[in-house]
């Protein structure tokens, strides 16, 4: 036990001290940390007792090597989350804000809480804290797969959840989806378990409801998986096949939150998230004809896109509606609709394998083979179902997984309200135990699966990215890593004192009348502390498809007098990180080189490298 905390306490504070240093060597010492402790535990040299520490361990410093980059929070919707939590820990509350991040309790309640009661500043619960929750999901969700089919199993199943790059990509940017990830895997523990029904029927609909007001979202995937739970429930016991949860648990863990949920978010926020629902439930159900007709209207977005229109259910002012624009003749037919599909539907479906560079081919191939092996441990479940124990509400969820990445392919938009790969993530939630059945269905030998994750692993780490010095940052091509490859190619910031200082000053002090001009990185820091509109972006509205904010680049100038904010990144590197004309998704990005005549403007204010120049319009 000793030798066990020791290690993941060493390998932790490491990674700590390596994200604020700002090197790049403890990231290249976490993979190769990994790997030893998965072939320790390969050959039996760790007990299974310890296996929750390492994959806590690992999870936390996969996490916390990019969290705690930099002296600022960092990710995409988590600094818009800050600025809302700022605003509840100023004014007492924040329910009004004109977001639907404000209808989460962990921006509004939870992060203002924890920063009171702990008495540290808010950017380290967003940075340290709320990281470390969801550090715990993998560790619980071996646990849940433990019960199913075994120790080494569930260690390798664990593993698997983890390196797949969506996690330490994207959810490290989404507080609310970290806290809701939590509850989502307590539900799952307690679905498998073996609690009394009585304790059941008080403790699922609770965490469901929880899930639910930390993050929409997830909570609304939540209730479409137990909804399959309990079709499958009423099917079975034709059979007379029993499960783990009794037909009115399932229903209360569903009606409960269904209708604490309505009311909820019916009177928050002026009931916008109920508005947006609605929109998305006809979208894929009476409106798919129509929207397949008009895909193109989305797909031809211009370049700026919201940062997170790829994310629709988060914070598109008008939620994707059918089109009605006119556009040229097109072909309509299957050759057009797969041709319009969202770049990473065709990453992960293999219509994109041409064009990607010869280690993104390599990389889709081990891909499609976790894919395939996926699919495969679903044949192996079925042939030797006597020999694992898995229950019939965790089987009926896989079919539900199977479903949800379908839809995400078949029904137009579909994949757009959260990403698909926030979409994959979720259903491996339940389908990552597949990957290991596959595997031993295809060749049962125990370093069969070790072999492939690792494989895999160098590939999802990053470390094929930083070792060929990929570039490639304007079409999905392989995975990168924001630690490994962040400061060389400008993907994320880790802001420093100095840009801070300057957001600051043009937070508090500026003319408060003056649009400033951004990159990406910047527009997000500044999200963090002022509005959006009208001063980072001004709202335009695509077609009837959705109200996007465009954001005031070198590029896209507003008219009179205008800020232009370079950070300390700028400067060093005479760049500008802008998205990609594509605009789907959020991250695709291009580089610009800073026009010479910028440096000519005069300097208002200035903190070490960073600096705020002004262009007087006469």
């Amino acid at each position: 036990m000793k030798i066990a905390v020791l290690a993941n306490l060493g390998l932790i504070a490491m990674v700590v001290v390596g994200a604020q240093v700002g090197t790049t060597i403890t990231p290249y010492i976490l993979i190769g940390a990994i790997c030893i402790i998965s072939f320790l535990i390969a050959k039996g040299w760790i007990k299974p007792k310890y296996y929750p520490i390492y994959i806590f361990g690992i999870a936390l410093c996969m996490l916390w090597q990019v969290s705690m980059m930099g002296v600022h929070v960092v990710g995409s919707d988590i600094h818009i989350e800050y600025y809302i939590s700022n605003l509840a820990l100023q004014n007492g509350e924040a329910w009004s804000y004109p977001s639907q991040y404000a209808t989460s309790i962990v921006v509004t309640v939870l992060a203002p809480w924890i920063s009171r009661i702990l008495s540290i500043e808010l950017v380290w619960v967003y940075k340290a804290v709320f990281p470390v929750l969801l550090a715990c999901v993998p560790a619980i969700m071996y646990f849940a797969f433990k019960r199913q089919f075994g120790e080494k199993r569930a260690y390798w199943t664990a593993l698997f959840f983890m390196v797949v790059p969506i996690m330490s990509l994207e959810i490290i940017g989404i507080a609310k989806a970290m806290v809701a990830e939590l509850f989502l895997a307590l539900a799952i523990l307690t679905v498998v378990s073996n609690l009394k029904q009585t304790h059941k029927g008080i403790i699922l609909p609770v965490l469901v409801l929880l899930t639910m007001l930390c993050h929409y979202t997830v909570g609304f995937v939540l209730l479409g998986f137990l909804m399959a739970c309990l079709g499958v429930r009423i099917i079975s016991k034709l059979w007379k096949v029993r499960g783990k949860v009794s037909l009115v648990v399932l229903s209360l863990a569903i009606l409960l939150p269904c209708i604490t949920g309505y009311f909820y978010f019916s009177t928050i926020n002026d009931g916008m998230m109920m508005r947006t629902l609605a929109s998305i439930v006809r979208m894929t159900t009476v409106n798919v004809a129509q929207n397949a007709r008009n895909m193109s209207v989305v797909t031809e977005t211009p370049t700026v896109v919201a940062e997170n229109l790829n994310t629709t259910l988060e914070e598109s002012t008008a939620p994707l509606e059918e089109s009605t624009a006119s556009l040229e003749e097109l072909d309509k037919g299957t050759t057009f609709y797969v041709r319009q599909q969202p770049a990473l539907v065709k990453a992960g479906t293999g219509l994109d394998f041409m064009s990607a560079s010869i280690e993104g081919k390599i990389f889709r191939v081990i891909q499609y083979a976790t894919q395939i092996l996926i699919i495969l441990g679903l044949i192996q479940l079925w042939r030797r179902r006597k020999d694992y124990n898995f229950t019939t509400e965790f089987v009926a969820c896989i079919l539900a997984g199977f479903v949800l990445l379908g839809a995400c392919v078949f029904i137009p938009h579909f994949s757009r309200l959260v990403n698909m790969t926030r979409f994959y993530h979720l259903s491996l939630f339940f389908l990552a135990p597949l990957f290991i059945l596959g595997c031993e269905l295809v060749w049962n030998k125990k370093w069969f699966a070790p072999t492939v994750l690792l494989v895999y692993f160098v590939f999802t780490s990053g470390l094929v990215f930083e070792a060929t010095q990929s570039n490639i940052l304007d079409k999905v091509d392989m995975p990168y890593s924001l630690a490994l490859s962040g400061e060389r190619t400008g993907i994320i910031d880790a802001y420093n004192k100095d840009d801070v200082a300057c957001a600051e000053w043009l937070a508090n002090e500026s003319d408060q009348s003056i649009s400033i001009l951004t990159d990406v990185n910047t527009k997000r820091l500044l999200q963090g502390h002022i509005e959006r509109i009208p001063r980072l972006c001004y709202a335009e509205d695509v077609v009837s498809v959705t109200t996007i904010h465009v954001p005031y680049t070198l590029w896209e100038v507003p008219d009179g007098d205008y800020y232009v904010f370079l950070s300390t990144w700028n400067i060093e590197h005479n760049e500008l990180i802008l998205y990609y004309d594509a605009g789907y998704p959020a991250g695709l990005r291009k580089v610009r080189d800073i026009p010479d005549d910028i440096y000519d403007l005069p300097i208002v204010y200035q903190s070490g490298k960073t600096v705020v120049l002004l262009r007087e319009v006469r």
